[in-house]
C-alpha cells in the first residue's frame, strides 16, 4: 500500500460543515459546531435550504462562507437555429467568434507583473516568520487575489454573453496541459480551460447546444472555401496569421482564426445534425459545402431543423464530443 498523502498546508484553509453541524439564526448569524455564532455580511438571499457550508480563510486573511444549495436551472428563451457560433480560442487573441467578432487577450497577470515582482523581492528580504514577513506576504497575496478576481469576472461575463446570444456553441477540445507546458505563464494567464468549462456548464444549465470538437480536427489547416488542407500547420506555422489557399481552383485569402471558427462551426453543425437524425458520417466536408450554398441562396444554413411548434428542439443535444 502507498503511504497516505496529507493535505498540503498553505495560507488558504477550509473547513466543511454538514447539515447537522451548522444552524442559520433568525438574526442573520451562522452557528458552526465547535466555533459558535459568527456574523455574516450576506451577499444575497439563499434560494433554498443549504445542505452544507464551507468556511474559507483566504491567503489575504479574509474569511468567506460558501453554502451548497440545490436550485433548478431555468432555460433561456430559445433562439433561432441559425444563431450559433464557433469559438477559436488562442493566445494572441483570446477568442474569435462568428462574423470576425473578437475578444482580445486581457493580460491581467502581465499588467501586474512589475508590482508582483517588486513585492516578491521585498518578501524575500524579510526574515521568514517575522511580523514584517507576514505583512509583506499579505501584500503579495492581495496582488494575486486582485488578478484572480479580474480574471474570473472577465470569464464569467463573456461566457454569459456568448450563451445568451447563441443557440449553439462549438469549441475545440484543446490539450490545455500541453499548451501550458509550451507557453507557460502566458497560457496560465488566459485560463482557457476554465473558460471552456464555464461555457459547457452554462450551455447545459440554460438549454443551449454545446459541441466539443476533437482536438485533432484540422480547423486551422482546412480552407473553409474549398476544404483542402492548405493552411499553416505545426509549431512553425503559429506565426502565420493570414494565408492564401494554394489550391489553383480556389486562391481564397483567410484570416487564420476566422477560418478556424468557420470550420468549427460547420463541423459542429454536422455533429448536432448527426445527434438528431441518428448515426451519420460527421466528417468534415458536407456541411461546409452546404454553408457556402446557403450563403449564396440566403436560406437557413441548418435546413429543416427538428423543432416543435413552440420552438424547442424535439431531440435536444446539449453536449457532444467527436473524434
Amino acid at each position: 500500500m502507498a503511504r497516505p498523502k496529507f493535505k498540503k498546508r498553505s495560507h488558504r484553509q477550509t473547513a466543511r460543515f454538514t447539515r447537522t453541524a451548522f444552524r442559520l439564526r433568525d438574526n442573520g448569524a451562522l452557528y458552526l459546531a465547535g466555533i459558535g455564532e459568527i456574523k455574516i455580511a450576506w451577499s444575497r438571499t439563499l434560494p433554498a435550504v443549504p445542505s452544507s457550508v464551507t468556511l474559507i480563510k483566504a491567503a489575504t486573511g479574509k474569511y468567506f462562507v460558501s453554502f451548497v444549495v440545490e436550485e433548478p436551472g431555468e432555460p433561456m428563451p430559445p433562439r433561432d437555429a441559425d444563431e450559433d457560433t464557433g469559438i477559436d480560442v488562442g493566445l494572441a487573441c483570446f477568442a474569435v467568434m462568428r462574423n470576425g467578432r473578437r475578444i482580445e487577450t486581457p493580460k491581467f497577470l502581465r499588467k501586474q507583473e512589475k508590482r508582483i515582482a517588486k513585492a516578491q523581492r521585498a518578501l524575500s528580504r524579510k526574515q521568514k516568520g517575522s511580523n514584517n514577513w507576514h505583512r509583506q506576504r499579505v501584500r503579495v497575496a492581495r496582488l494575486h487575489e486582485r488578478v484572480g478576481n479580474q480574471r474570473r469576472d472577465f470569464l464569467h461575463k463573456h461566457s454569459t454573453v456568448i450563451v445568451r446570444e447563441n443557440q449553439a456553441v462549438y469549441v475545440e477540445d484543446l490539450d490545455v496541459q500541453s499548451i501550458q507546458e509550451r507557453f507557460g505563464r502566458l497560457a496560465n494567464d488566459q485560463a482557457l480551460s476554465a473558460f471552456l468549462r464555464m461555457l459547457e456548464a452554462k450551455c447545459a444549465r440554460y438549454g443551449r447546444d454545446f459541441v466539443k470538437v476533437d482536438r485533432y480536427f484540422p480547423s486551422t489547416q482546412l480552407c473553409s472555401s474549398c476544404l483542402e488542407p492548405t493552411g499553416p500547420e505545426g509549431v512553425a506555422g503559429l506565426n502565420v496569421r493570414k494565408w492564401t489557399c494554394s489550391n489553383p481552383r480556389c486562391g481564397a485569402t483567410h484570416d487564420r482564426d476566422e477560418n478556424a471558427e468557420a470550420n468549427l462551426r460547420a463541423f459542429g453543425r454536422e455533429v448536432l445534425a448527426a445527434g438528431r437524425k441518428g448515426p451519420t458520417d460527421a466528417g468534415p466536408g458536407g456541411e461546409l459545402k452546404r454553408l457556402r450554398s446557403a450563403d449564396e441562396s440566403g436560406i437557413s444554413r441548418h435546413g429543416a431543423a427538428s423543432r416543435s411548434p413552440r420552438g424547442e428542439r424535439t431531440e435536444p443535444v446539449t453536449t457532444a464530443a467527436v473524434r
